[in-house]
């Protein structure tokens, strides 16, 4: 029996390339995935003014259990609020001591501003 992660559920954003068009660049496909059982958590948050633009950063990690697939191309989005955020970095794999994959741990950003 897997013990849940968490108990939230995230939804995960896959991207692919589709079609090309007349200019030969490819349509980005989205799909969404609801993963549950997952625990999304605050990591830093980071604000600057630059031209009188004022921006800010959040970086939250998430766990999630493992074999989702998740990319670093594809992002996250939370359902509650229905914010994207982009995934940075490699997902981490985490394997038990069995072998099994265990759950992968995600950091995502989002910029506003």
């Amino acid at each position: 029996m897997t013990v849940p992660l968490g108990q939230q559920t995230l939804i995960l954003v896959s991207r692919s390339d589709g079609a090309k068009d007349n200019m030969g660049v490819p349509a980005r496909i989205e799909v969404e995935t609801s993963v549950s059982g997952c625990s999304w958590q605050p990591a830093s948050a980071d604000e600057d003014v630059v031209h009188d633009v004022d921006r800010a950063e959040d970086l939250w990690n998430a766990w999630i259990p493992g074999g989702t697939g998740a990319r670093v191309i594809d992002a996250i989005k939370t359902p509650w609020d229905g914010l994207q955020y982009e995934i940075q970095g490699t997902p981490q794999t985490w394997v038990d001591a069995f072998g099994r994959v265990s759950h992968t741990i995600l950091t995502a950003r989002r910029v506003t501003g």
